[in-house]
Formats: structure tokens, sequence, C-alpha cells
């Protein structure tokens, strides 16, 4: 009597687990799938916002500053920054 009752709770936890792996197993699967994606998208969205460096590290030049018929001559070094 107690045998066949045991046998059909043993027969049941399988089944429950057989279906619990399937079900974690679907949902790894589509996890993965959406973080594939999102991956995709991140490094689109990056090549898009990447602007290429400048070739210089700085530029020279002159300044001239007039002020009531004086004149200032001045070279200058402007350094670039980046700017968000």
């Amino acid at each position: 009597m107690l045998t066949p009752i045991l046998l059909i709770l043993m027969i049941g936890i399988v089944a429950i687990q057989a279906l619990s792996i399937n079900i974690f197993t679907q949902r790894i699967n589509k996890l993965t799938k959406d973080l594939h994606q999102c991956k995709i998208t991140l490094a689109s969205r990056q090549d898009r916002v990447k602007s290429p460096k400048p070739q210089y590290k700085y530029i020279e030049g002159k300044i001239d500053l007039i002020h009531k018929g004086q004149k200032a001559t001045l070279k200058t070094y402007i350094y670039p920054t980046k700017m968000n």
C-alpha cells in the first residue's frame, strides 16, 4: 500500500523537476538573447557617439588687440579640451 503511493510521489517530483528545468532553460535562453541584443545596440550607439581625436595638441596664433588707437600683439597657444 505504501509502495504505490511513494512511487506516484516520486514520479510527480521527477515530473515537476523536469518541468521547472524546461521553464528555467527557456528563460535563460531568452535573457541571453536579450543581453546579446542590448550589447549590439550599445555597440552601435558607441560607434555613433565617438568623435575622432584631434591630430594636434595645441593651436598657435597671434591676436591683435586695438583700443583707442593703440595696438597690442599677443602670441597665443590654445589647448583644445573636450566639451560635453
